[in-house]
């Protein structure tokens, strides 16, 4: 059991170093200054040093790591050991599509040209992915919906990880539709705005909930 977690954990290091590798080796072809951010049409508009990429891949990456590697074993609640094989593969997930990201972004600055649909895609369908795991999510303080409501009342929280599962599970598949058909000037438009109503929902309903269950005490 011990040599098939090193394993794994050994496995998600070296997608977790994948992109430095590949910055690494590319680090004698990069001129001296270098686009950083790109528009919604993927041209370069705003350029730093080598050197500031180089140590933003290290932090993004080896910080992403280190958070998810750790954080199991500094929950208050220690939930974590109940749905460990769901956090694993949300690890997993996760910082595979982190490194890919990674990837296009290291790419893009080598050819000074980004393809920013590609990320909007990817970054979708992990909503989608991580909504299909998300009703397996138990109580923490780190992981999931975690809104002063749900962290109070267990039943809120399975309920809100449930619904909010489902919703993130279709509209991450619809909004990466989206993100392949629609034009670059509505992508970043569309692609923030869904984000948002993501974001919102399960505050929204783990908010009324609590108080229907408040006002159903109140009344008893």
């Amino acid at each position: 059991m011990k040599k098939s977690k090193t394993i794994k954990e050994l496995f998600i290091g070296c997608i977790t170093v994948a992109p430095l590798v590949y910055y690494s080796y590319l680090w004698s072809s990069l001129p001296a200054t270098i686009p950083i951010h790109f528009d919604a049409y993927g041209n370069p508009n705003n350029y730093g040093s080598r050197g500031y990429i180089a140590i933003t891949l290290f932090f993004l990456t080896i910080g992403l790591y280190l958070f998810l590697r750790y954080v199991p074993k500094i929950d208050p609640k220690n939930n974590f050991p109940v749905f460990q094989n769901t956090f694993f593969k949300l690890r997993l997930i996760i910082t595979l599509l982190f490194s890919i990201i990674c990837f296009i972004i290291i790419y893009s600055v080598k050819h000074e040209k980004t393809n920013t649909s590609l990320i909007f895609v990817i970054i979708s369908f992990l909503i989608s992915i991580i909504g299909n795991y998300m009703g397996n999510i138990r109580q923490n303080y780190f992981i999931g919906i975690r809104t002063p409501w749900t962290l109070d009342n267990e039943l809120i929280w399975k309920r809100t990880h449930y619904l909010t599962g489902r919703l993130w599970f279709f509209a991450g598949i619809a909004m990466g539709v989206l993100m392949i058909v629609l034009s670059p000037e509505y992508r970043a438009v569309t692609f923030t705005g869904g984000i948002i109503l993501l974001a919102i929902y399960p505050l929204v309903y783990s908010f009324i909930k609590y108080q229907a269950i408040e006002k159903s005490i109140k009344n008893k």
